[in-house]
């Protein structure tokens, strides 16, 4: 067997994952492909009224030879043979759709089946004097399939050897078949972080995390299949996915540029975010970014820290052995301020053994009071979590549904009475970069509220990004969802103390 195409070292489990193979025994026999040769002789004429017919499956059609022919026709000319007229009169063979779609005209008049069978097998019935022409016809022979034959696909979990997908394609004549295992592994990847908390909230001493949960490494097994019975099994080597995908925008970006997500990655080295490169953040919030670490390595968490009397210095945050995986860094605000002089911008970064392994992403605080500040965290595209800070109005919107019956004495009685807790709550003053990452949040289907030192699940029910725009590059957007959980219940929330953070509000 042959694998034809194959998963890349990791990819993305929401986008195309092709495993693409070719077997070898899908024929008792394979046949033969019929064909008609032609010889002209140079030299020799081919008289006018003379003709040739093409006769296979069920099809004929007949060339008149005419010494003035008409073009509309099925007519070519007459007249003596030479190296040109037989270029022509294969060229004119090739304008017959029927003889063209089942068969491949060589040049010097050469007919050959474009597929092995028996049906292809052609007859020519001619009346140009030997002298001019010699025909040789080979019959064909049809290919004798084995019968049920099959290709079979086996995704298998590393460690584990779990199988968590099989798959059988019946191959075309060419034995070919097109695989997408991604399906096997969204499903597995979703399941495996399901229990999980893969955002680290609130934060803890390490600024440097593995999260395992996020990549899932697999192998393939795959083998022919005839009489019912699967024939030996052969395993590929090791690959990873990760949760997310591309957009098709980004895909058709790649695909001219003739690059995978995986190239990207490792030429690149990017965070796992589409979040802007230069970000605003609050004094209090919870920063995190996501980064592929493609190998067994320690890896540094550095930081260039630009203070507001104009000075700066380069620091290293936290030093972590790790292996191959995605890390989480907590890039919030409260790790990188220190003593009294307040921070300009902080940028981040990755090093092992002093070199640098990722791009640069910047942070720029923002020291102004706001009488609203909310934060809702969401997964990204990338299977990163992001967080959106917003600084206007909230405005909380209940809803009840009420549900009665009617008892034996005709008295109306409650059933039941839900309440769903909706919210309305606007952004803030957002830049264009950052109006343009919105999208990521509206299409997250992980998203959490931030309230009371928790992380609560939520829906995002608003069907528009509704936008208001202070001038042409400032926006804020009203944002609505509704907690995920129904109330049945009331109570009053417990009220929590909060730690005082080693940073000065204004």
């Amino acid at each position: 067997m042959n694998i034809i195409k194959q998963p890349e070292p990791l990819s993305l489990s929401g986008n195309t994952i092709p495993f693409h193979i070719s077997g070898n025994n899908m024929y008792v026999s394979t046949g033969r492909k019929a064909y008609a040769l032609l010889s002209f002789v140079t030299g020799q004429s081919v008289e006018s009224g003379t003709l040739i017919t093409f006769s296979w499956n069920l099809f004929s059609f007949t060339i008149v030879f005419k010494a003035s022919p008409f073009s509309d026709n099925w007519e070519f000319r007459s007249g003596v043979i030479d190296s040109q007229w037989i270029i022509d009169f294969s060229n004119f063979l090739k304008s017959n759709y029927y003889l063209d779609r089942d068969f491949t005209i060589q040049p010097y008049n050469q007919i050959y089946a474009r597929e092995n069978s028996a049906d292809l097998s052609m007859i020519v019935f001619t009346t140009v004097a030997s002298a001019a022409l010699t025909v040789t016809t080979r019959t064909g022979i049809s290919p004798v399939v084995r019968d049920g034959y099959q290709l079979v696909c086996q995704v298998r979990t590393y460690p584990g050897n779990a199988t968590i997908g099989e798959d059988l394609i019946t191959p075309g004549s060419n034995q070919k078949a097109e695989f997408d295992v991604a399906d096997y592994l969204n499903v597995n990847l979703e399941l495996a972080r399901e229990d999980l908390q893969n955002f680290t909230y609130p934060a803890q001493l390490q600024k440097l995390k593995l999260h395992a949960a996020h990549t899932m490494q697999f192998y393939i097994r795959y083998a022919e299949k005839w009489d019912n019975e699967v024939q030996r099994m052969y395993t590929t080597g090791t690959y990873s996915a990760i949760l997310g995908g591309l957009s098709q925008l980004k895909l058709s970006e790649f695909a001219i540029e003739n690059i995978s997500f995986y190239t990207h990655l490792i030429s690149k080295n990017p965070f796992l975010t589409w979040q802007p490169v230069v970000k605003v953040t609050g004094l209090r919030t919870p920063e995190r970014m996501y980064f592929y670490n493609s190998a067994s390595r320690t890896i540094s968490l550095k930081s260039r820290k630009w203070f507001t009397d104009g000075t700066n210095a380069t620091v290293t945050l936290y030093t972590l052995a790790c292996n191959t995986g995605i890390v989480e860094i907590d890039c919030s605000y409260g790790n990188f301020f220190m003593g009294t002089v307040k921070l300009d911008q902080y940028d981040i970064w990755l090093e092992s053994e002093g070199s640098v392994i990722s791009e640069v992403r910047s942070f720029v605080p923002d020291y102004r009071y706001y009488r609203n500040e909310e934060h809702i965290v969401f997964r990204n595209s990338l299977g990163g979590y992001d967080t959106l800070r917003c600084t206007g109005r909230r405005t909380d919107l209940p809803e009840f549904d009420r549900e009665t019956f009617e008892d034996e004495n005709k008295m109306m009685q409650a059933l039941q009475n839900l309440q769903t807790n909706n919210f309305e709550i606007n952004t803030g003053s957002l830049d264009a970069d950052a109006a343009a990452w919105m999208d990521e949040l509206f299409l997250s289907r992980e998203v959490f509220w931030i309230t009371n030192e928790r992380l609560i699940p939520i829906l995002i029910t608003g069907k528009k990004k509704n936008k208001t725009t202070d001038d042409q590059l400032r926006f804020s957007f009203d944002i609505e969802f509704s907690l995920a959980a129904i109330e049945r219940f009331y109570s009053i929330p417990e009220t929590i103390v909060q730690s005082t953070p080693a940073i000065e509000l204004l």
